[in-house]
């Protein structure tokens, strides 16, 4: 049996509560998820999405900015 997975709530840190290569980011999302019915021992997931506004990656192309920006549409 699959369990239907819902976005339950999210938290937004301002400097992130976690750090990535021992670098603490402007902005961090927490999104809670919960599923419909536990699964496999699992009662809820949580993905963490860091921001930063100083270190742009030019190398990030157009097809990528478009499944980030359905990903936020859809969020």
């Amino acid at each position: 049996m699959t369990s239907e997975w819902k976005a339950e709530y999210f938290k937004f840190h301002s400097k992130s509560e976690h750090t990535f290569g021992g670098v603490r980011y402007d902005l961090e999302m927490q999104m809670f998820h919960e599923p419909d019915a536990t699964e496999n021992g699992y009662t809820a997931a949580i993905m963490g999405i860091l921001f930063d506004t100083q270190r742009y990656d030019e190398s990030v192309t157009a097809e990528q900015v478009e499944i980030i920006d359905t990903f936020f549409d859809n969020v």
